[in-house]
């Protein structure tokens, strides 16, 4: 689930393409790669399988976008910032 700071947060899609998967489990598929900036700055990649996008109107394709980014934005939360003691 996401954080309640994430609603209303502003992303900015800064370019999106269609590239070979990288994940091994998904060998000769497609992903779709968005490149995001957060309102700190930071930029992210977030991968989505090209299944989950195509044959989606507009509206439903950013909800399913929406979700991909909250669900690394959460896993993003969980590591910056944390020290590890070695």
């Amino acid at each position: 689930m996401s954080a309640p700071e994430d609603q209303g947060l502003e992303i900015t899609i800064l370019d999106f393409a269609k590239v070979p998967s990288a994940d091994p489990r998904r060998r000769g598929r497609l992903d779709y790669m968005y490149t995001i900036s957060l309102p700190n700055g930071r930029i992210r990649i977030v991968t989505i399988p090209v299944e989950e996008l195509e044959g989606l109107e507009d509206k439903a394709k950013e909800e399913k976008i929406k979700q991909y980014i909250m669900k690394d934005l959460e896993e993003y939360r969980k590591w910056v910032g944390k020290k590890i003691k070695i």
